[in-house]
């Protein structure tokens, strides 16, 4: 017949194959294949520690699954563990011991969330070490954590051995120079720290943490060109708070008080909670609120008071301990002619910069002799009451290893906990 294209065989059999083909599709999915491949994406991703991208493919997990599966459960515990939201952690993963999984999977998790805060004893270090060369899919997990909590119990040298052997079996992994470069900044060694870095994202040029260490450093170094052209090349810059904080930061600095001050608008129309995770995302977990600092700052110098007042209000109330916010938070109220209230902040400053000062003295006597527990406990006091609350609970923790059973020390843990 003119005109006829497919004859009615030919045309069958296209309509069966079509239907085999959906058929088979709908018995991968029912079997959990779909399922099965996703859940394989989401562990590389978080063996990489590229955690953004592993929620990414668990936002599929409802559409590939009937009811909520297990161990997607657990994925989601990890990745809370990874940002330190241990509440989160630990109610995950008791619905996942609820319908059935592994109970030694659930408390590998646990001891990698007691390992990566120093919880450290001589029974979990055993675990670990036994964790090491018996789950081998979890290797860089286990190391991430051990290292991690080596560093905050100031066993840098265990740590190191730590991250050595990691590098050895995964020498591409951006992850054990990052974690060095933390390292080497605890212990101000900023060149060594910065060198690092480097290395980390030479590694992988999307492993943005590496890349936002490198422009703080740099920042902090007065290399201010250097440093937005860094923050500028970041695979995230424009979608990063952070990294949108820090190149506002680098304008200001530059005198571009106009682009410095829309970015900073930009990112404060996004609630607190918002702007410290996305701090923690890039492993930064900062305590101040530093965007509300900058564009208080900004239109401070600008002589915009009362808009200054109101961001670094915001910024003090946040963190009291903050000093820039404090002392700007000052000349704001000056501006406004609030003189009183202005003296008051400028007097706490004024304490403040005089405790801080000590600071040094105590470090140098500690580099010199590292067993001197009361100079670690009078830089934690400083630090606790004056700069950093986390800073102070670390160096309290260090005290523990020269002087496990010190009372004053259990005692101020506890409070603070």
């Amino acid at each position: 017949m003119p005109g006829r294209i497919f004859s009615l065989p030919s045309l069958r059999r296209s309509l069966l194959y079509a239907l085999g083909l959906i058929v088979a599709v709908c018995v991968f999915y029912l079997a959990g294949g779909a399922l099965r491949i996703n859940s394989m994406l989401v562990r590389q991703a978080l063996e990489l520690g590229k955690d953004q991208e592993a929620e990414g493919y668990l936002a599929y997990t409802p559409w590939l699954s009937i009811g909520q599966e297990p161990e997607t459960l657990f994925f989601e515990a990890r990745i809370a563990r990874h940002r330190g939201d241990f509440r989160k952690m630990s109610s995950l993963l008791r619905q996942a011991e609820r319908q059935g999984y592994p109970p030694k999977r659930i408390e590998l998790e646990e001891g990698l969330a007691k390992a990566q805060v120093g919880q450290l004893d001589e029974v979990l270090e055993g675990q670990l070490n036994t964790w090491m060369l018996n789950e081998p899919q979890d290797l860089r997990e286990i190391c991430v954590a051990y290292a991690n909590g080596l560093a905050a119990s100031s066993r840098f040298e265990d740590a190191q051995r730590i991250l050595e052997a990691w590098e050895g079996d995964f020498p591409d992994d951006p992850r054990p120079p990052f974690r060095q470069g933390r390292i080497l900044e605890h212990q101000r060694q900023a060149e060594l720290a910065l060198t690092s870095y480097r290395r980390a994202q030479s590694r992988d040029p999307n492993f943005t943490a590496a890349t936002f260490s490198i422009g703080r450093l740099l920042l902090e170094q007065r290399n201010v060109d250097e440093a937005l052209q860094v923050y500028q090349s970041a695979p995230e810059a424009g979608a990063s708070l952070p990294i949108q904080t820090a190149i506002a930061t680098c304008l200001k600095s530059q005198g571009n008080f106009a682009e410095a001050r829309e970015i900073l608008v930009q990112v404060m129309t996004h609630s607190v909670e918002e702007i410290m995770e996305s701090y923690t995302k890039l492993e930064e977990p900062a305590e101040r609120l530093i965007p509300a600092v900058e564009l208080g700052k900004i239109e401070s110098d600008e002589g915009n008071f009362e808009a200054a007042e109101k961001w670094l209000k915001m910024a003090v109330d946040f963190y009291p301990r903050d000093l820039e916010a404090r002392y700007a938070y000052a000349v704001a109220l000056r501006g406004l002619g609030e003189l009183d209230a202005a003296e008051k902040e400028f007097d706490q400053v004024k304490v403040t910069r005089e405790a801080l000062a000590s600071v040094n003295v105590y470090w140098d006597k500690i580099q010199a002799n590292p067993q001197d527990t009361e100079s670690r406990l009078e830089l934690a006091k400083i630090l606790l009451e004056h700069e950093s609350a986390r800073n102070g609970v670390y160096w309290l923790k260090s005290i523990l290893l020269y002087d496990p059973g010190n009372q004053e020390v259990l005692q101020l843990l506890k409070k603070l906990n």
